[in-house]
């Protein structure tokens, strides 16, 4: 009797394990979960490093080239525009919002969407930003930052389809902080 009572008992729960992984793949719930909680700490990084104007730690952070807000450079590029960022903006902060969205691009490189919010002067804007990582024997750097309003505006001015009222009032401020940032930064930085 109890020999019966063990082998239904085995079944049962062989069945129950079954069921819960068949539209579960096992292999991919730890990856996103992991995949999730290692790019929101190397978020967290980054973000501190902003906050605390680590020039020295972005740079640890960064891939050799960077596609910064549409515009290629080179490491040492976006840092210097980054450090003159932080001098002429010394009250400058950024913090994310809401949570990390991690999107597989490939095996070696995950796009992370989140809200941020930043504070140039006495403006603090909030708009969905992203980074792309690339997979480099150092560990993950990131190969891309930028963010949609930025996008939206590079893509409107490559068809001429932009009109001023379409951007939101956060997207003007943002943008305009941002054109008198790069203006500013074309002496060759």
């Amino acid at each position: 009797m109890l020999k019966h009572f063990y082998n239904g008992f085995l079944c049962l729960t062989l069945t129950a394990v079954l069921i819960s992984c068949e539209n579960h793949p096992v292999d991919t719930l730890p990856s996103v979960k992991s995949d999730s909680l290692q790019f929101a700490a190397l978020i967290d990084e980054w973000n501190k490093a902003h906050n605390e104007k680590d020039s020295a730690s972005l740079e640890m952070q960064y891939d050799d080239s960077i596609l910064f807000y549409g515009v290629g450079a080179e490491r040492k590029k976006c840092i210097a525009l980054k450090t003159a960022l932080f001098r002429k903006y010394p009250a400058f902060e950024q913090h994310t919002s809401g949570p990390v969205h991690v999107e597989r691009i490939s095996e070696n490189e995950c796009r992370c969407s989140f809200g941020k919010k930043v504070k140039l002067k006495n403006t603090a804007v909030t708009y969905p930003a992203y980074l792309i990582f690339r997979k480099t024997k150092e560990g993950w750097k990131i190969k891309t930052e930028s963010d949609l309003a930025t996008d939206r505006f590079l893509d409107s001015r490559k068809d001429g389809s932009l009109r001023q009222q379409e951007l939101s009032a956060s997207d003007s401020v943002r943008l305009m902080n941002e054109i008198d940032f790069r203006n500013e930064n074309k002496s060759g930085l």
